[in-house]
């Protein structure tokens, strides 16, 4: 906790990959848990919270404000808002944040971060704020299903289209575009210096988010 005030903004995507369910809780779901702590944590430091809402257009925006009331004004918005679009821009995000802060912030950036083309908006955030990317991941993401051919579907495109996941090429190469996206992502925060925090376990998602502030406390402190 700082004796200063601070400005904490949680910039949500909220496309229709983020719906993508295989257990109890959606990636929405989580999105909202996890914001609801951050900013129950910010507003109990008596810090301004604000609230951003994102698909590929910008869908919601609240100013930051103290109070319990607008705290859960910002979590009502999470579960209810029923986005206009399905696709994801990330770019379209950060470009608006950067045009309505005009002061640093602490930003929570909150994806699945299935995107691309947003490394010069996420270069100027990194650089004028406090930018977190927290990344929501489901474990059935990362697994490929048993060997057959499968019916899949894209959430935002709404495009169908089979996949033989019994051919071993196909198999490799979903592993290797997995591996190379996560390598790409990482290396574009590490470039940034933007701390990241990947959630996967729907089911302890807390404990990451509480490590992460005690390990920025203790470098902080230093």
């Amino acid at each position: 906790m700082e004796e200063r005030e601070l400005t904490v903004i949680l910039a949500i995507d909220l496309s229709a990959s983020l719906g993508f369910l295989s257990r109890n809780k959606s990636k929405k779901e989580i999105i909202a848990e996890i914001s609801a702590i951050i900013a129950f944590t910010a507003t109990l430091n008596n810090d301004k919270v604000g609230l951003l809402i994102f698909t590929d257009k910008i869908e919601r925006f609240i100013p930051p404000k103290k109070g319990k009331t607008h705290l859960l004004r910002i979590i009502r918005e999470i579960l209810t808002l029923e986005p206009e679009s399905k696709g994801t821009a990330i770019e379209n995000g950060l470009v608006y944040l950067n045009k309505v802060l005009k002061k640093k912030a602490i930003v929570f950036l909150v994806s699945d971060f299935i995107d691309s083309g947003f490394t010069q908006s996420l270069k100027i955030a990194a650089r004028k704020h406090d930018l977190i990317a927290l990344k929501i991941t489901d474990l059935r993401e990362k697994a490929l299903p048993g060997a057959g051919m499968f019916l899949l579907k894209d959430h935002e495109t709404g495009e169908e289209f089979f996949v033989d996941f019994g051919s071993s090429r196909t198999r490799e190469l979903f592993l290797e575009d997995h591996k190379k996206n996560e390598t790409e992502l990482l290396d574009l925060f590490k470039k940034y210096k933007v701390d990241f925090i990947s959630f996967e376990d729907e089911t302890n998602f807390e404990k990451p988010l509480f490590d992460f502030f005690m390990e920025r406390r203790r470098k902080f402190a230093r």
